[in-house]
């Protein structure tokens, strides 16, 4: 499921129309209808969207709904756990190491989108 379907059946899950949730971000109504569409949300939006729906901001990456959800939101703990492994022993390693964890971290970060230190599965 694409984002924009994903936006749209959250909205129809919660009853309101686009134009109730344009203006709770603060866009037109028809770049709204744009997002649902399929086109692209800029970041600056998707920390209201994820408020207005309750939704986590990786919802916007995919894999958060549906079938392969749970499955998806494994990964990424397992990432962030094999993350924080890695980032406790780095002092001693070299500059390609360096690299893979900063690529890494960049990537669970990417994921995750929320600005908040994740400690356990509780925080996704």
């Amino acid at each position: 499921m694409s984002v924009g379907e994903r936006l749209a059946k959250k909205r129809n899950e919660k009853g309101v129309t686009q134009q109730e949730v344009a203006d709770f971000v603060g866009v037109h109504a028809t770049t709204y209808q744009r997002w649902e569409g399929g086109g692209n949300i800029p970041d600056k939006h998707k920390a209201a969207l994820s408020e207005f729906f309750g939704v986590p901001p990786a919802f916007f990456l995919g894999g958060w709904e549906g079938d392969n959800g749970k499955e998806e939101k494994e990964k990424i703990l397992e990432a962030v756990a094999f993350a924080r492994a890695v980032e406790a022993q780095r002092n001693g390693w070299n500059d390609l190491d360096r690299e893979v964890v900063a690529s890494i971290l960049e990537s669970v970060a990417k994921g995750l989108r929320s600005g908040e230190k994740v400690t356990g599965k509780d925080d996704l």
